[in-house]
């Protein structure tokens, strides 16, 4: 771990669906094994349900119970959207506007009683937050977050993998490293993409996530190295 107070890591995916969930709350338990306190958020979450009175995101809730039982809802998912689409057309919908000050500041204090903050996003690096045209880049920046990219090895994951990577060092985003999902059945040609991206990126592999434990978090961080963050 780098010697800095209250290190600060964005989760993002080369799509969704990926396991950014899985990926937050795995490094989240690895960190705790290593005695360090780890607070996470999913700031802007689409296709919430209505459960005691408000709307809550299914991620939001695991992240709750497995990682950060002790904050409230609204710390860890200030922004919650019933329909299942990008945020900032949900928020339009609704008549809001996704405000990243208002996410920073949570940051900065969840920063002031943790050792690490971990912040999930929505969908890719890139999905718009809001009309200004505002997306996690953006937020990255505005909270000095690193970023820690999750891939689930499928078709078509090479290409994205590159371009999101591409996308980050362009942005002078700090590249923390990467994980490997198998959210998806095994292909045939697994550890050949694999060893593709492993060739082709720079940054620290962290760790691959079997399919057959991709919702065990009791044993799913012993398969992350966090020791090269």
């Amino acid at each position: 771990m780098k010697d800095r107070s209250a290190a600060r890591y964005l989760i993002t995916g080369t799509d969704t669906g990926v396991g950014k969930t899985v990926a937050t709350i795995s490094l989240g338990k690895a960190l705790q094994q290593q005695g360090l306190t780890v607070s996470a958020m999913k700031p802007v979450a689409s296709g919430c349900e209505y459960r005691e009175g408000q709307y809550r995101n299914e991620d939001a809730l695991l992240i709750q119970k497995h990682l950060c039982p002790q904050l409230s809802y609204e710390d860890i998912n200030p922004y919650a959207f019933a329909p299942a689409i990008a945020p900032h057309i949900a928020a339009q919908f609704l008549q809001q506007e996704i405000k990243l000050d208002q996410v920073c500041r949570q940051i900065e204090k969840l920063s002031a009683s943790s050792d690490v903050v971990l912040v999930e996003g929505a969908g890719g690096l890139k999905v718009p937050l809001n009309k200004s045209g505002d997306d996690f880049t953006t937020l990255a920046k505005a909270a000095a977050l690193s970023t820690i990219l999750v891939v689930d090895i499928r078709i078509g994951c090479i290409n994205h993998s590159l371009l999101t990577v591409e996308s980050i060092t362009q942005s002078g985003l700090e590249f923390a490293g990467w994980i490997a999902n198998l959210n998806t059945p095994h292909t045939k040609v697994i550890r050949q993409q694999l060893n593709t991206l492993q060739k082709s990126i720079s940054a620290p592999l962290f760790g691959i996530i079997p399919l057959e434990q991709n919702l065990d978090f009791v044993v799913t961080h012993s398969y992350l190295n966090t020791c090269l963050l």
